[in-house]
């Protein structure tokens, strides 16, 4: 069979601009040395990572995952205009990626996208009727959110480096949740919270951990000497951290993976006991919040979705925009409502609802559609994400990419394992053998 060499030349023109650029930075790197110091810190900062990508192309697309807990803001103002360091690196990491795909052998990827970009076009008028630098840069940046991630998770994949990728994001779970029980017992096991880092990103963060470290399929292979103490130690910092949507959104993902497997039933009787507690303490606290006559987490939400719908009826077709609660006239009134639907009715009317049940409907129907060993992960993580969020925030960087970057690995697992079963082997390289192949056949993609 013939094989196309688009990807080898893209990934030439790569390499061959990056060791250019990395002259071009030494070079301006020893002029600045002696009267600029911190621009040539920046400088050597740059020419280190340009380094690192000439070593391995794919360093900084593995690194998505791990960066994903990267808060630090970068540039800008709080008012939208700066990103998150994690973007930054998810933006790389894809451009990195996007010369690797071999569109013609990637037939899950290209399902998968179909919904992503219908996503994008579809929210499209609402950007047009509401223009402002704050609307076109969230488009942009919801278009790495899952467009990108989605690539990136699949080159990972089909490169055999899932394992290292989720291993990565593991170890810094597992970091992160001790910095919160040590943080909680500080506070006197009030809700954990620190710097950029609020109690609902770490819950969020820490149920998917748990989620993949408890799953951990064939094609991830993660270490069970990791695996284990990730799993109970980012349980133990989900219940410090007090987010009773992140609890439910783990109950509810186990719950759907130990239903659609019965072998995951036989390896889940300790961590449905631990669970338990989980359950129970976000019932009594949520009972708690409802008898209470002060103003709480749940009466708070309750005036943002009021506000939320209010928002909505004033442009009930293409709602106030994706960015409307920076506006002058909303940002001391409301804030964004913590529910996925009135979010969407609220920035994008009628239009921006459907636009948000095309892009999860279809990925979900997507990853259903793979085996069960393959898709099982990435779908419950995604239906978790779905929960999380009819009480919580649906695009935040970091909680919000995680998804759609293990998605994306799935959807590598599956393209590879069909490339590898009708041609022998992928082209392109040694590396794209490496890792698990699933345990099932893998049906032809779409």
């Amino acid at each position: 069979m013939r094989r196309s060499t688009a990807p080898a030349v893209g990934l030439a023109v790569v390499r061959a601009v990056l060791v250019a650029a990395a002259l071009v930075l030494s070079g301006a790197l020893g002029a600045l040395v002696p009267s600029h110091r911190r621009t040539a810190i920046l400088l050597g900062g740059a020419t280190l990572v340009v380094a690192v990508v000439l070593v391995d192309p794919l360093l900084l697309t593995v690194a998505a995952a791990p960066g994903a807990l990267l808060l630090q803001r970068l540039g800008g103002s709080a008012a939208g205009s700066s990103v998150d360091l994690s973007d930054v690196i998810l933006l790389v990491g894809t451009g990195l990626a996007l010369p690797m795909v071999r569109w013609g052998r990637a037939g899950w990827l290209r399902s998968a996208l179909r919904f992503g970009l219908a996503y994008e076009l579809l929210i499209l008028p609402v950007v047009a009727a509401h223009p402002n630098s704050h609307d076109v840069l969230e488009w942009v940046h919801r278009l790495l959110l899952v467009s990108g991630a989605l690539v990136a998770g699949w080159a990972v994949a089909v490169a055999g480096r899932a394992r290292q990728a989720l291993s990565a994001f593991l170890a810094a779970a597992i970091v992160l949740a001790v910095i919160t029980c040590v943080v909680a017992v500080h506070l006197h096991f009030k809700a954990a919270q620190f710097g950029a880092y609020q109690k609902n990103y770490i819950g969020s963060v820490m149920w998917m951990a748990v989620a993949v470290a408890h799953l951990n399929p064939s094609w991830a292979g993660i270490d069970r000497r990791l695996a284990r103490p990730a799993k109970y130690l980012c349980a133990l910092a989900l219940l410090a951290s007090h987010s009773k949507q992140s609890i439910v959104a783990l109950l509810v993902a186990l719950g759907l993976a130990i239903v659609a497997q019965r072998a995951l039933r036989r390896r889940s009787k300790i961590l449905i006991v631990a669970l338990v507690p989980l359950g129970v303490f976000a019932y009594w606290v949520s009972m708690a919040e409802l008898r209470s006559k002060q103003i709480n987490s749940l009466t708070y939400r309750g005036q943002l979705l009021s506000g939320g719908m209010h928002v909505f009826r004033q442009s009930p077709w293409l709602g106030q925009g994706l960015h409307w609660f920076y506006l002058p006239q909303y940002v001391s009134s409301f804030g964004q409502p913590p529910n996925l639907e009135v979010g969407a009715l609220a920035s994008g009317g009628v239009v921006g609802l459907v636009a948000i049940v095309v892009l999860l409907v279809g990925l979900g129907l997507v990853l259903r559609r793979l085996p069960k060993p393959v898709g099982m992960l990435a779908l419950c993580v995604l239906v978790g994400r779905v929960v999380q969020t009819q009480f919580d925030l649906f695009w935040v960087s970091a909680a919000g990419m995680l998804p759609f970057l293990i998605a994306g690995m799935a959807l590598g697992v599956a393209d590879r394992a069909r490339s590898t079963l009708s041609c022998g082997a992928l082209s392109g390289g040694s590396s794209a053998l490496g890792g698990d192949l699933p345990a099932s056949p893998v049906p032809p993609g779409p």
